[in-house]
């Protein structure tokens, strides 16, 4: 069973521990603020993931819980190497992240014969990050002497409301 809210849960807020002592008395409106701060809590950390190349930037994501948008001083992004070789132009992600190409078991771009490495050699340098202020991708990958922007970056982004 998914979680859904009807709207979006008000931002946590304290509730002192007095009132949940024996013989306090239990009210409507403190009821309402647990409630408020458990659907806070639930929605709060969600996990998002997509595949990238050089100079795509990481979408923003929405909560699938309420459509919340996030933005992109909630986020933190992990990226991993999925594939060093270069994809052609048509073989690129969308804007939310899914592939128009085939995908293979873990959701990811089918590496094809479509892709290819674009230096000559054996690659001796492999840099892919994810700039954590603007989400912007950039790939690296060294073949002998020559860099080019090959490589594919599966991008975990973590995305974690204030409000």
């Amino acid at each position: 069973m998914n979680l859904t809210l009807t709207q979006q849960p008000a931002a946590f807020s304290q509730i002192a521990a007095s009132s949940f002592n024996t013989g306090a008395t239990l009210t409507a409106a403190l009821l309402q603020r647990l409630n408020e701060n458990i659907k806070f809590a639930a929605a709060r950390t969600e996990e998002f993931y997509g595949y990238y190349i050089n100079g795509q930037t990481v979408w923003l994501p929405v909560s699938p819980l309420d459509g919340y948008q996030y933005s992109r001083s909630e986020l933190s992004y992990y990226g991993e190497v999925y594939w060093t070789a270069k994809y052609l132009p048509e073989m690129v992600g969308t804007e939310d992240g899914v592939w128009d190409i085939g995908m293979d078991t873990d959701g990811g771009p089918m590496p094809t014969s479509r892709g290819f490495a674009s230096g000559p050699g054996q690659i001796t340098r492999c840099q892919l990050t994810v700039n954590q202020a603007t989400g912007l991708v950039s790939t690296a990958v060294t073949y002998g002497g020559s860099a080019t922007g090959d490589g594919v970056l599966r991008v975990t982004t973590i995305a974690r409301r204030m409000r």
